[in-house]
């Protein structure tokens, strides 16, 4: 069920152009670090990677990423093409830090194929490795469902943690002109996870 209320549809936008996406308004800019929950959680991904405001629905807890220069982002480092969505779940969904291998063994087993599908459709997907990467149970697999975002591949790298009450879902997946390979998209998914926890530090529980 965790699983289920973490996988809500994408925006149905064409990625290609990018900047297309950008309505001629100043909060549209693409920022690094976007506002979720009026400032609740601050959602931050890999370096070199912008929010697109236009597209990102933060009341949703919704954010989605692509590189700053394809935004339009003036001087930004060229990074390997990619979009990257942030999902937060409302207050008291937290799922993963109480036992990771018992949510892994979830992610893994019989169930998980049919919850990670964006048809709901077992026969979609195509497993790949399971981990737990920092605080962040992690999951590559390909999904042969027709994608919301146009253009993307179907292999994706997808990280579900929790913070401040709620579950966290960060995905990582490339163009099928431009495909990541599973080495790249794992090191922009772990890139992602340090990212994200270390723009919402004030937020992750400490040791006694």
């Amino acid at each position: 069920m965790a699983l289920a209320s973490c996988s809500g549809k994408l925006p149905k936008i064409a990625l290609l152009d990018l900047s297309a996406l950008l309505p001629s308004r100043p909060d549209a800019t693409p920022v690094p670090t976007f506002a979720l929950y009026d400032g609740a959680i601050s959602a931050r991904v890999a370096t070199g990677y912008c929010a697109d405001p236009a597209a990102s629905r933060p009341s949703q807890g919704f954010a989605i990423f692509a590189s700053c220069v394809s935004l339009g982002v003036e001087d930004a480092a060229p990074v390997i093409p990619a979009i990257i969505t942030v999902q937060v779940a409302g207050l008291d969904t937290a799922a993963v830090s109480a036992d990771p291998t018992a949510f892994m063994a979830v992610v893994s087993g019989d169930a998980g194929p049919s919850l990670l599908s964006r048809a709901g459709d077992a026969a979609s997907i195509t497993m790949g490795a399971t981990d737990v990467v920092d605080d962040f149970v992690t999951v590559t697999f390909a999904d042969a469902a027709p994608s919301d975002i146009a253009g993307l591949q179907p292999e994706q790298w997808r990280g579900f943690g929790d913070l401040a009450g709620r579950l966290v879902t960060l995905s990582v997946r490339g163009f099928l002109e431009q495909r990541l390979s599973d080495a790249r998209g794992t090191a922009i998914l772990a890139r992602t996870i340090a990212g994200f926890d270390a723009a919402n530090t004030s937020n992750i529980p400490t040791d006694p």
